[in-house]
């Protein structure tokens, strides 16, 4: 799994979260779209193709933390808990790569 920047200006940086593991074909495909709010510190997850459909959602006000959603058997959990991790890594850092991890 890996973020993708999609577009940025000076409010908010848009990614797309694009994954492989939900395409038979092998092929990189969008789960979702995750917008940074530069100033608010903040985000919002936007689910796309399966995880649309799965009805699966990434909220910062999550009361899980990071690690225990990381380390839930649950694997929805764990991806749900690296995406707001990766979050808010960036929002934290001020660093906006045009792939996220590099």
């Amino acid at each position: 799994m890996l973020l993708k920047k999609d577009a940025e200006d000076d409010a908010a940086v848009i990614y797309l979260v694009v994954s492989l593991d939900f395409n038979p074909e092998g092929e990189w495909q969008p789960i979702g779209k995750l917008t940074l709010q530069k100033a608010g510190k903040t985000f919002a997850f936007e689910p796309l193709n399966e995880w649309a459909i799965q009805g699966i959602t990434v909220s910062p006000q999550d009361p899980s933390t990071s690690e225990e959603l990381r380390n839930s058997g649950e694997y929805w959990m764990a991806w749900r808990g690296r995406i707001r991790l990766w979050a808010m890594r960036l929002i934290e850092q001020g660093r906006y790569p045009e792939v996220y991890p590099s």
